[in-house]
């Protein structure tokens, strides 16, 4: 039990910390090269 619920919250940690941060990186960075391609085309 113990075990299990170590990993479940460090999965849950883990999960809610990467989508914050990556995440807005990428659309950042998707929009970007939107942006690049919209000029360029």
């Amino acid at each position: 039990m113990q075990l299990s619920s170590k990993t479940m919250s460090s999965s849950n940690v883990s999960r809610s910390h990467l989508p914050k941060s990556p995440p807005s990186l990428g659309e950042n960075h998707f929009a970007n090269q939107n942006l690049t391609f919209r000029t360029l085309n």
